[in-house]
């Protein structure tokens, strides 16, 4: 699962997510979809039901989702602001 850093600067703004980087030198603004995976990032949901969730929510084609999600949680991910954790607890 991933989840967001504690560390990472966020807001919503007019419906986009913002997110700056822990040093303020770079921000990325999300669309839509970027925003729900963003939500997702909580440690509550597995990649694949993020997946699935964009699929019923935007109703994309399930290898579309799959391989969007993928590079977009590898770029949150070399950016720094979203982590993977084996062992979240679930509720």
């Amino acid at each position: 699962m991933y989840i967001k850093r504690s560390k990472c600067i966020w807001r919503v703004v007019d419906g986009e997510t913002i997110i700056i980087g822990e040093d303020g030198e770079w921000f990325h603004v999300l669309n839509e979809v970027g925003t729900e995976i963003w939500n997702c990032a909580d440690g509550a949901m597995t990649v694949e039901e993020i997946i699935l969730k964009i699929c019923q929510e935007f109703e994309v084609e399930e290898s579309t989702a799959r391989q969007d999600t993928a590079e977009f949680i590898r770029i949150l991910s070399e950016k720094g602001v979203v982590e993977f954790k084996e062992n979240v607890k679930r509720e």
